[in-house]
C-alpha cells in the first residue's frame, strides 16, 4: 500500500523509515488536509519498537499545538503586564509615603534640635548669670576663698584671696 500513496507523501513514509532505522526522532513535514486538500505543517514523534520490528508514529498537525501555546503566551503577557501595573502602583504608594514619611520626620527632627538649641542656650545663659552672681558674692566677702581640684590646682580665687597671695588671678588659675 505504500506504493499507492501520492508521492509526496509516499516522500514522508520513507522519511519516517529512515528516521526509524537510525533510532527514531522528531520529523517535520507537509501533509494534506483530509477536509481542505490543503497542506498543513505535521511533527511526528518516530520511535522504533525492536521486540516485534515496529515503527511507532505519533503525529499532530503543529498549528493545534501552537494556537494554546499563543494563547497562553497572550495570556501570561496580559498576567504580567497586570502584575506589574500592580508592581508599580505598589512601588509608587510605597515612594509617596517613604517621602513623606521622610519629610514628617525632618521636620519633628528640626523642631526637636531647634527646642533643643533653645533650651541648651537658655541653660547656658541661666549658668553664666548664676556665675556671675556667685562670684559677685564672693568678691565682696572679706575673707580668702579659693577652689581646687582633685589634683590641687586653682580653679577659682576670689579677689581677697588675690590680694592676700599679691597676685592676679591669671598667675593664679591653673597652678598648684
Amino acid at each position: 500500500p505504500v506504493g499507492q500513496l501520492p508521492a509526496q507523501e509516499s516522500e514522508v513514509v520513507a522519511r519516517v523509515a529512515r528516521l526509524a532505522q537510525q533510532g527514531g526522532g522528531y520529523l517535520s513535514y507537509d501533509w494534506p488536509d483530509p477536509g481542505s486538500g490543503t497542506l498543513r505543517r505535521k511533527t511526528a514523534l518516530v520511535r522504533p519498537y525492536q521486540p516485534w520490528g515496529w515503527v511507532l508514529v505519533a503525529t499532530m498537525l503543529e498549528d493545534e499545538l501552537t494556537a494554546p501555546v499563543q494563547q497562553e503566551l497572550e495570556q501570561q503577557q496580559l498576567v504580567g503586564r497586570d502584575q506589574s501595573l500592580l508592581l508599580l502602583a505598589v512601588l509608587l504608594l510605597a515612594s509617596v509615603l517613604a517621602v513623606g514619611g521622610s519629610l514628617w520626620f525632618s521636620r519633628w527632627m528640626g523642631r526637636l534640635f531647634h527646642d533643643y538649641s533653645r533650651r541648651h542656650l537658655e541653660q547656658q545663659r541661666a549658668l553664666r548669670e548664676g556665675e556671675e552672681k556667685l562670684n559677685t558674692i564672693l568678691d565682696s566677702v572679706d575673707a580668702s576663698i579659693f577652689i581646687k581640684d582633685l589634683d590641687f590646682r586653682y580653679r577659682y580665687v576670689n579677689r581677697q584671696a588675690c590680694e592676700t597671695m599679691g597676685l592676679q588671678p591669671g598667675e593664679i588659675l591653673g597652678r598648684d
